[in-house]
């Protein structure tokens, strides 16, 4: 069995968040298949641009002070923020990004560049400085994925050419 929900302008708040907190795009379909069918569909990703990450590791972030900047992330973000903006920002939060101090940390991807001390101050400049005019903040940043000298050796498997990778 399978069922299509559409989603009006009524169902969603000014950031496109539904009830429940889902986004959805009001000319987006869901779709959802059963066990029973057999198959399970795929869901649809409304193309985004970057995704941010705040660490809320209790180590990075002792005063809890990145799941308040995670909330207040999305009015920062304005249009950025909204769901079926293509240069839209995605926002998420994780238990740990493997630096334990010197956060609140935030880390931007694709961008792959990494945030220490980040207050609501430095917030408003990564937003406006580094998501909409493009150019980091570079005095709160402590790491660029960019310089990660892993990324600039070749990856071929063993038993295999590099042109074959």
């Amino acid at each position: 069995m399978r069922f299509i929900d559409e989603y009006t302008d009524e169902d969603t708040d000014e950031y496109g968040a539904d009830a429940d907190g889902a986004g959805k795009e009001l000319s987006i379909q869901r779709r959802v298949g059963t066990e029973a069918a057999g198959v399970q569909i795929a869901p649809c990703q409304a193309p985004y641009a970057r995704h941010i990450f705040l660490c809320v590791g209790t180590y990075c972030d002792p005063h809890g002070e990145a799941q308040r900047l995670y909330r207040h992330l999305a009015g920062k973000l304005g249009e950025l923020g909204r769901y079926g903006n293509p240069l839209r920002v995605k926002r998420g939060i994780t238990p740990c990004l493997g630096v334990c101090s010197a956060g609140p940390l935030l880390v931007v991807y694709p961008d792959g560049i990494w945030y220490h001390h980040v207050t609501d101050a430095v917030l408003d400049r990564i937003v406006q400085e580094h998501l909409i005019d493009g150019k980091p903040v570079e005095e709160y940043i402590f790491h660029r994925l960019d310089e990660n000298a892993a990324l600039e050796q070749s990856h071929v498997c063993p038993g295999q050419t590099e042109l074959e990778a």
